[in-house]
């Protein structure tokens, strides 16, 4: 199964910048061109970004809660 994420949708949903997520990217040994990721580092990736946004927005006051969260739904 090969996930097709939309990372612009991805971009404007969190309001991180392409350098944000070269960022994570680099942060987690990544490459930093999300589209010559593996899919499993895709769906990782995708899943951080959406975990820190969901933190910083304030649905969770911890990103552990956000996992649990987002884990449970999947």
């Amino acid at each position: 199964m090969n996930p097709t994420i939309d990372w612009q949708a991805l971009k404007t949903l969190t309001e991180y910048c392409r350098e944000d997520i070269k960022g994570f990217c680099e942060d987690e040994g990544f490459s930093v061109y999300p589209g010559r990721l593996h899919p499993f580092q895709a769906l990782f990736l995708r899943n951080l970004l959406l975990c820190n946004w969901s933190v910083r927005e304030g649905y969770f006051a911890y990103y552990w809660q956000a996992q649990q969260a987002f884990e449970s739904t999947g």
